[in-house]
Parts: structure tokens; C-alpha cells; sequence
């Protein structure tokens, strides 16, 4: 998580995927987005960061990635989800897979390789690192509706939880 606290609710949101994803790894940005001068913490956009050098281990290992954001709701009015793959398309079937889990319970969900959809996370570095190393990279983007509310964060988890089931079964062979 690039924002905790900033972006209200997605440690629990990420935290909730890790208690449901075996073998995965939660990494924690440690500051709010807007500490320090000139976006000084803003852990997506910054590669000179702890949580960036975690983050490119990760990738270089071929660790895929979900990086959990939130959003306003009036920000993509109509939207619950806007699910991206960043730069990279290594992540596309798994997108194509979390997006229809996330339809399936009911969610509003805005496809960024389909069609321009704003908070995109084109510019997110750790996305853009998983790009040139070919691992597949999720940006997710949540309504802060869907954050407030325990049922659609475990409804959001369990959509979640059908890709990196995926990845846990293709990583233990």
C-alpha cells in the first residue's frame, strides 16, 4: 500500500488479500502521502524510497503485484473500481480475471486497457518497473464507498482473492 491512511482504508483492505493470499507479501509505504516538501513520501511516484527498492526486489524476483488505491467517490462518479495493469500488459488475463470476479459481486468497474479511465497508475514507478521486467502488475483503484463499507471490502478481497489464489497455485507448481 502506497497510501495508507491518505488513501483511508486500503491498509485494512490489503491487509484483509494478505490473510487470504498465501504466500504473498504486504509492503507498507511508512509515511502519509503528503509528509515531507514536494510529494517527499508519495511511495507510487517515487523510486528513491524503501518501499520502491522492496518493490523492485519483488519484481525482479517475478513476484507479481497488487497495488491497492483508493479514490473519491465524485472522482469517477459511477464507478466502485477502476482496475489498470499500469504500463505492462503481463498482467492483462489477471485483470481481464479480477475484473469480472469484481462485476460478478455487483461492482461498477471502469477496464483501463478497454477504455480512458481516470487514476490509471500509467506513471506509477513500481508498475512501471513490473512492466520492464514482464511480471504481471495491478493498479486498483477503489471508491472510497466501497472502502467505508465491511461487506464491499470483503466482497472487493474475495474478487481480489481469485487472481492471487491463481498466482499462489502457479507458484507452487
Amino acid at each position: 500500500m502506497p497510501h495508507p491512511v491518505s488513501d483511508a482504508d486500503t491498509e485494512r483492505l490489503g491487509a484483509r488479500v494478505l490473510l487470504d493470499s498465501p504466500g504473498g507479501v504486504l509492503v507498507l509505504a511508512g509515511a502519509h502521502r503528503r509528509a515531507g516538501d514536494d510529494d517527499a513520501a508519495d511511495a507510487a511516484h517515487r523510486t528513491d524510497s524503501v518501499f520502491d527498492a522492496v518493490c523492485d526486489e519483488l519484481a525482479w524476483r517475478g513476484l507479481p503485484g497488487v497495488q491497492i488505491h483508493g479514490f473519491a467517490d465524485d472522482s469517477a462518479p459511477g464507478r466502485d473500481v477502476i482496475a489498470s495493469t499500469g504500463k505492462g500488459r503481463a498482467g492483462r488475463p489477471d485483470a481481464r480475471r479480477l475484473s469480472a470476479a469484481l462485476t460478478a459481486r455487483h461492482f461498477s468497474v471502469c477496464r483501463a486497457w478497454v477504455r480512458g479511465c481516470p487514476l490509471e497508475g500509467r506513471d506509477n514507478v513500481q508498475g512501471r518497473r513490473a512492466a520492464t521486467e514482464h511480471v504481471p502488475f495491478l493498479h486498483i483503484e477503489f471508491a472510497r464507498s466501497v472502502r467505508a463499507s465491511d461487506r464491499q471490502t470483503g466482497h472487493a478481497v474475495a474478487a481480489i482473492g481469485t487472481v492471487t489464489a491463481r498466482w499462489a497455485k502457479d507458484a507452487s507448481g
